[in-house]
C-alpha cells in the first residue's frame, strides 16, 4: 500500500505547508485541499493536546484560489463565501477556532471546534445546506 503524502507540518506551533508537497492548486481541488488541511489539524489535535495554529490563509488552499488581496471583493467566488454571504470566513466554524487555538486551557474545545470546521467544509463539498 502507497504510503499517502503529507502536505502539512507543524512549526513552533504553527500550521504550515511542508515545502516539497506544495501542490497545484485550482479551483477544481481547492476545497479538497481544505478537507485535508483541517483533517490534519483535527489528528494533531487529538494526537498532542496543544493548541495549534492553524496558519490562516497562508495554509488555506481556497484563500490561495479565490482571495487576492483585493479590498472591494475579497473572497470572490469562494464556496464559502458564496454560501455564507460574507468574506474571510465570517460566518463559519473558523471565526471561533481563531479564538480558541492560541488559549492551551481551551484544547479540548478548539478540538471540537476544528471538527465542526472540517465536518463544515465536507458538507459544503457534498453540496449539503449549512444548518
Amino acid at each position: 500500500m502507497k504510503k499517502k503524502r503529507q502536505l502539512f507540518q507543524v512549526v513552533g506551533g504553527t500550521l504550515e505547508w511542508k515545502e516539497d508537497s506544495f501542490p497545484n492548486i485550482d479551483c477544481t481541488n481547492a476545497l479538497q485541499y481544505s478537507i485535508a488541511k483541517w483533517k490534519f489539524i483535527v489528528e494533531w489535535l487529538r494526537k498532542w493536546k496543544q493548541p495549534l495554529r492553524d496558519g490562516g490563509a497562508s495554509t488555506c488552499a481556497l484563500c490561495h484560489v479565490y482571495n487576492d488581496g483585493m479590498q472591494d471583493a475579497p473572497c470572490l467566488g469562494c464556496p464559502i463565501s458564496e454560501l455564507t454571504g460574507s468574506a474571510q470566513c465570517r460566518n463559519t466554524p473558523y471565526r471561533l477556532y481563531a479564538i480558541t487555538s492560541v488559549n492551551e486551557n481551551l484544547t479540548y474545545l478548539t478540538e471540537l471546534v476544528a471538527l465542526t470546521e472540517l465536518n463544515f467544509l465536507r458538507a459544503l463539498q457534498q453540496g449539503q445546506p449549512r444548518e
